[in-house]
């Protein structure tokens, strides 16, 4: 039987369910007296989730090496995703930025995980904690949709996000934590949402910008994704099989998630003030009117980005919506004029791998084929 749309009490079980495989492994490690200082390795764990696997304790590397591409995958629409990330990938960034992740925090009690998630490290000030989660946020991406991303370590990175995922439950609910009104930290209805952010929305944002992907792509992409949640520990009655469904099933958990709250307004703030350094000054603060444009009012109103904008860039949206459309034909005919069309992402993806320079990232590698395709700069962009 293939997927259908959870009912609505059937989401509300969702919300008091983790991830048991992982939340097992947590467990055990809690209960082993010689195990390591958990805490400490949570704040590596969450810091560097790219970390050699070798350093790992046995008790979670196990985990890391027995997680496997499932059998029904398609290597075919593997590849065929891939290739959009390859051709795309600068713009599906500027997407999952502006897009993808302030939607995310327009869910009120999914903010407020996210900002327990931030400060459960206590490794540095609030600004310098949420930038290095926004960072890998990219990182992530890149890992799982990159050059046989999943066979080339991304489905290592994907068993530590799950490890990092099982340790916030874990951490989170030994305090003052309302599970029956606030659900499971990072709960299956929260990750399902999540998914979907990073694959229907992102195929939404591609269009809004200008990029439209043919039904066989958008099914590619779907796929990959699915493949992603699977590995993820999402449950498979909330990963859908298409592009409409996965549209249908983010748009219903968003009705009954979105909600103003300061976690969301706080974390848009740490997002805005992440990538600020990676325009020129002279634009001011881009971020904000980018998100505009990509987001529904709602959202917007929930994150309290309006009241943050003034009057004159009200009308930006629809001016560059307009642009995104005259460019995409114009690109059509002269490719000459691809800068024109891809700057503002280029820029965000010189500025996130910068950005990876300045701190113990030295384990990620950024594939080589992706760095001479977006024309990574091999040195930090000078903005001034």
């Amino acid at each position: 039987m293939g997927y259908s749309k959870p009912l609505p009490h059937e989401l509300d079980s969702f919300r008091q369910m983790g991830d048991p495989v992982a939340d097992e492994v947590i467990q055990r490690m809690n209960q082993d007296p010689g195990r390591p200082d958990v805490r400490a390795l949570f704040s590596r764990l969450i810091d560097q989730v790219d970390i050699p696997s070798q350093e790992l304790p046995s008790s979670l590397l196990e985990m890391v090496q027995e997680l496997r591409i499932p059998e029904w995958a398609d290597q075919t629409l593997i590849r065929k995703s891939e290739e959009i990330f390859r051709r795309h990938g600068p713009r599906i960034l500027l997407v999952l930025y502006f897009k993808s992740l302030p939607t995310l925090y327009a869910c009120a009690r999914g903010a407020e995980v996210l900002l327990h998630t931030g400060r459960l490290t206590r490794t540095g000030s609030d600004s310098q904690i949420f930038a290095r989660r926004i960072a890998e946020t990219g990182k992530f991406m890149i890992s799982v949709c990159g050059p046989n991303g999943l066979k080339n370590g991304g489905l290592e990175v994907i068993a530590k996000v799950r490890l990092i995922h099982a340790s916030v439950r874990s951490f989170v609910q030994r305090g003052n934590w309302n599970k029956n009104e606030m659900g499971v930290p990072i709960n299956q209805e929260d990750l399902a949402v999540t998914l979907q952010t990073f694959s229907s929305s992102v195929i939404d944002g591609l269009e809004a910008s200008g990029i439209r992907l043919s039904a066989d792509e958008r099914h590619a992409f779907m796929h990959h994704w699915k493949i992603v949640g699977t590995c993820l520990g999402v449950h498979p009655d909330l990963i859908p099989d298409s592009y409409h469904q996965g549209c249908e099933l983010r748009d219903l958990i968003l009705k009954r998630q979105v909600a103003p709250s300061e976690g969301g307004a706080s974390l848009t703030h740490a997002l805005v003030s992440f990538t600020a350094p990676f325009f020129p000054k002279r634009l001011g603060r881009p971020s904000m009117w980018i998100i505009d444009y990509f987001i529904e009012d709602e959202l917007a109103q929930a994150i309290d980005l309006k009241s943050n904008l003034p009057w004159y860039l009200r009308f930006l949206p629809e001016t560059l919506r307009k642009l995104f459309s005259w460019t995409e034909r114009v690109l059509q005919r002269n490719k000459d004029l691809q800068g024109i069309m891809d700057r503002l992402s280029y820029l965000l993806t010189n500025g996130m791998i910068g950005f990876f320079n300045l701190y113990d990232t030295r384990f990620f590698k950024f594939p080589n084929a992706l760095r001479m395709e977006w024309k990574i700069e091999a040195k930090d962009q000078d903005n001034e």
